[in-house]
C-alpha cells in the first residue's frame, strides 16, 4: 500500500517536516489505513517520520518499529499512539510505567501480549496507579489480587490527605474484597476523612451503621451524617439530632469552628424530607434559627412526631409574618389531622388565617 502523493507531504528540498508532540483527535479517528509492512517500506527508505505523522492510522505495529520511532526521538507520537501496537512486551511496559506513562498502559492495555498483563499489574500496583487500576478493572479482570495488593492501594491514598484521591477511593470501595471493608472505613475515619464513608455507605459491606454515626458525631462529621442520612439503617433519627444540636458547646468559638457547626444545622434543616419522628425541641431550635431553617420546619412537618405538629404550628406563626413561611404551612396543614379548636381559634386571630381553609 501506497501513502499519499510524496509532493503533497515533502517540499521539494525533501526537508522534513516538524511533528508535533501533541496528540492529534478528531471526532471520528479514521480507521487504520496502513500496515507493518507499509512502516518498514518507509523506514527502509529513510522516512519514518512519514510513520510517526500518520501512527495513528496504522495498526498491528510491532515493538521493534516502535523502538525505532523512539530512537529518532518520536516517543510522544509512540505514547499517544498506542494503540497502533501489538504483542508489547513487558519490558516495554514497565519503560513506559517508569516514565510516568501508566495511565497510556492502562488504557491501551489490549496493545501489550496478553500473558503480561499480571506483571503489568503489579507494576502499575508499585508505581502508584492502584486507583487507576481499579477504576479500569474491567481490563484487569483476570488478575487475582491479595488484599496486600488491595492495601497497597488503600494504604497511601489514605495516608496522603487528598480529598481528590480519597474520594475516589470511597467511589470504588465495592471493587475491593469486603473483608477489607471494615478495616479501610476505620482507617479512614481515624484519619478524619469519615465524610467519605458517609458518601458512599452503602458501597461498604459489614459495617455496623449506629457505630459509624456515632464515630461521625464524635468526630464532627455531622452535615455529613444528615446529607447521607437515608442510606443508615437502624438508627434513631431523634436521638442522633439531639447530640448533633448539642455539640455546639463542644465546638472551639473560632471562625472555622463555628462555621462548621452553622453548616451542621443548616445540612439538618436542609434534609428535614428524610427523616422522621423528631420532637418538637429540634423544631424549636431550627425555628430559633430563622430564615431558610423555619421555612423547612414548616415545609416539612411531617419530619416531627404528630403529637407535636400544632405545638410547633404555633412557635412558627409566633414569630414575624412570612408569607413563604404561611405557604408552606397550608401545604402541611393540609396533610395532618384536623386541628384542635384551641390551635385553630389562635391561626384565626392571626396574619395566617388563610391556612385553615386547606
Amino acid at each position: 500500500m501506497f501513502h499519499e502523493n510524496k509532493q503533497d507531504i515533502i517540499s521539494s528540498q525533501n526537508e522534513q517536516p516538524e511533528i508535533s508532540n501533541e496528540p492529534e483527535t478528531t471526532e471520528n479517528p479514521p480507521e487504520a489505513l496502513y500496515s507493518q509492512d507499509d512502516a518498514k517500506q518507509l523506514i527502509d527508505k529513510g522516512e519514518i517520520w512519514r510513520v510517526a505523522k500518520e501512527l495513528k492510522k496504522y495498526q498491528d505495529l510491532n515493538e521493534n518499529i516502535a523502538e525505532q520511532l523512539i530512537k529518532e526521538n518520536y516517543y510522544d507520537q509512540v505514547v499517544d499512539n498506542l494503540k497502533a501496537f501489538s504483542n508489547l512486551s513487558l519490558d516495554f511496559a514497565q519503560k513506559l510505567i517508569k516514565g510516568n506513562n501508566g495511565v497510556r498502559v492502562v488504557d491501551n492495555l489490549e496493545s501489550f501480549s496478553p500473558e503480561t498483563h499480571n506483571d503489568i499489574a503489579h507494576q502499575l500496583l508499585e508505581e502508584g496507579y492502584g486507583l487507576y487500576l481499579l477504576e479500569n478493572s474491567e481490563k484487569f479482570s483476570k488478575i487475582d489480587f491479595s488484599e496486600a495488593d488491595y492495601e497497597t492501594i488503600a494504604n497511601p491514598i489514605i495516608k496522603s490527605g487528598d480529598y481528590g484521591l480519597i474520594d475516589e477511593l470511597g467511589k470504588n470501595i465495592d471493587k475491593f474484597p469486603r473483608s477489607l471493608h471494615k478495616k479501610i472505613a476505620q482507617q479512614l475515619i481515624d484519619k478524619d476523612h469519615g465524610w467519605v464513608v458517609a458518601d458512599n455507605l452503602e458501597k461498604f459491606s459489614g459495617l455496623n451503621h449506629q457505630e459509624i454515626a456515632q464515630k461521625l458525631i464524635n468526630l464532627k462529621w455531622g452535615s455529613s451524617l444528615i446529607e447521607n442520612v437515608e442510606k443508615f439503617s437502624n438508627i434513631n433519627y431523634n436521638e442522633i439530632v439531639h447530640q448533633l444540636i448539642n455539640l455546639k458547646d463542644k465546638y472551639d468559638e473560632t471562625p472555622y469552628w463555628k462555621n462548621r457547626y452553622e453548616a451542621t444545622i443548616y445540612s439538618l434543616a436542609n434534609n428535614l424530607g428524610k427523616l422522621s419522628g423528631l420532637d418538637k425541641d429540634i423544631a424549636i431550635t431550627l425555628i430559633h434559627a430563622g430564615g431558610y431553617h423555619r421555612l423547612q420546619v414548616a415545609n416539612n412537618l411531617q419530619a416531627f412526631s404528630p403529637a407535636d405538629h400544632e405545638a410547633i404550628i404555633l412557635e412558627l406563626i409566633n414569630y414575624p409574618y412570612s408569607e413563604e413561611v404561611k405557604n408552606a404551612l397550608k401545604n402541611s396543614v393540609g396533610k395532618i389531622p384536623q386541628l384542635s379548636e384551641t390551635t385553630a381559634k389562635q391561626l384565626a386571630n392571626s396574619r395566617y388565617r388563610d391556612i385553615l381553609k386547606y
